[in-house]
């Protein structure tokens, strides 16, 4: 894809936020680049607005970066949702676990049934076979 000459907001928004949590670990640009399996100018691109993430690029950069690929569409201070998800990625170590913790249990599966015993019925009577006896 070319590149382009302004760039988009909202791919900047992601591309803000990649370079957030790539800063926040240490990471360079050819670090993540190369556990991402991209290009380091990709990852500029991408970083800039520049270029617009496919799924898979920014799945790949969330392996990259160690957190779960929804964490790159998080935008803290926009939402509360957002807001908290970020309190709750930075101030625990687990927050994944924590998250998953807080969501509502999934429902139980449901009772097995006993399989009831049905009536075996007498199979239907075959016709004779043969010729027809005289009389």
């Amino acid at each position: 894809m070319p590149r382009r000459k302004q760039a988009d907001p909202i791919a900047a928004k992601v591309g803000e936020r990649i370079r957030a949590l790539r800063v926040e670990r240490g990471m360079s640009m050819s670090a993540v680049a190369k556990a991402a399996g991209l290009s380091k100018g990709h990852v500029t691109n991408v970083e800039r607005g520049f270029a617009q993430a496919t799924v898979g690029t920014l799945v790949s950069a969330a392996h990259a970066l160690g957190v779960p690929p929804s964490m790159l569409l998080v935008f803290p201070g926009e939402e509360p949702l957002g807001s908290m998800l970020e309190h709750l990625r930075v101030s625990d170590d687990d927050a994944e676990q924590t998250l998953l913790a807080m969501a509502p249990p999934p429902p139980p599966p449901p009772p097995e049934e006993t399989p009831q015993e049905t009536p075996q019925e007498d199979p239907p009577a075959r016709p004779k076979r043969g010729r027809p006896k005289k009389r």
